[in-house]
C-alpha cells in the first residue's frame, strides 16, 4: 500500500499530507539537544565520587540542559542518602529537583559529625 493510500485511509486530505510532510522535514519537530557545564565541588567523604583526572575537590561535568541537582548527583554515582547539604552558586538549595543553569557551581557535602 502506498503512502497516499495510507494517508487517505487515515482521513488526510492532499493539503494535510503536504503539511505533514513539510513539518516532518523541518527543524520545528526536532528538539534541540543542548548541554550545560556544571562545576561540581565535592567535600569530605564524597570526594571519592569525583571522576578520574579531576581536581582535588571538584570538576566540571557536562549534562543535558534541564538537568536537575538529583540528575548530577546520580550521574556521579553518589547515593542520595550520602548528601546532606547542597549549595548552588553559594546558596543553600533544599529542592533536589531544581534545574541547573549553564556555568553554575554545585557544592555538595555529606553529613558531618565531630566535636
Amino acid at each position: 500500500m502506498g503512502v497516499f493510500a495510507v494517508a487517505r485511509r487515515c482521513g488526510l486530505s492532499p493539503v494535510d499530507r503536504r503539511r505533514s510532510r513539510a513539518v516532518r522535514g523541518s527543524n520545528e519537530t526536532r528538539k534541540p539537544t543542548r548541554a550545560v557545564n556544571i562545576e561540581v565541588r565535592l567535600f569530605a567523604t564524597l570526594r571519592k565520587h569525583l571522576p578520574a583526572g579531576s581536581g582535588r575537590t571538584g570538576t566540571v561535568v557536562v549534562v543535558p540542559a534541564g538537568s536537575t541537582i538529583a540528575d548530577v548527583i546520580g550521574a556521579l554515582g553518589i547515593p542520595i542518602a550520602a548528601v546532606f547539604l547542597v549549595l548552588v552558586n553559594g546558596r543553600y538549595e533544599a529542592d533536589r529537583q531544581r534545574q541547573l543553569d549553564d556555568d553554575c557551581t554545585l557544592s555538595i557535602w555529606p553529613p558531618i559529625a565531630g566535636g
